[in-house]
């Protein structure tokens, strides 16, 4: 008999799919309960959009920012950072996708709005380091020819 019913390797490989499980009820009950385009919808969207980057779904995380972007754009203040912070997270899912320039312009705006906005300044740094690696030519795999 096993003294621990579950080993750590067992907590590490669930915790992404419990957060990402989580996150998918909680946008269900956002769109069921609240009005339309509600900025906490926005919220859980992004969050999921981001779960889903890191794990590798970067094409379903990239339709959920979208929605997300639509429905911060329309609902904030055009200088909000949380429109920023989906601009970068839209970004990162695209560049994932081989689309460079769209991610590029994506992070550039929203470094731009962490800049401008005082309370997430301390954003931009981040924001900026990810611009930084996005530019870098992307590397060759070792032994290619030229």
């Amino acid at each position: 008999m096993s003294a621990t019913p579950f080993n750590s390797c067992d907590k590490e490989r669930s915790a992404p799919d419990r957060e990402d499980e989580v996150l998918k009820t909680a946008l269900a009950t956002y769109r069921r309960e609240l009005p339309d385009s509600h900025p906490r919808t926005a919220e859980a969207l992004t969050a999921l959009g981001e779960v889903l980057t890191d794990q590798g779904q970067a094409p379903e995380a990239d339709s959920l920012l979208q929605e997300a972007l639509a429905i911060r754009e329309a609902k904030l203040d055009s200088t909000d950072f949380r429109i920023a912070e989906t601009r970068e997270a839209l970004g990162l899912a695209v560049a994932m996708q081989g689309q460079r320039v769209r991610a590029e312009s994506l992070i550039t705006s929203a470094c731009l709005a962490f800049e401008a906005n005082r309370w997430a300044a301390h954003r931009a740094k981040e924001c900026r380091l990810r611009l930084t690696s996005l530019r870098r030519p992307p590397s060759r795999p070792t032994g290619s020819s030229r």
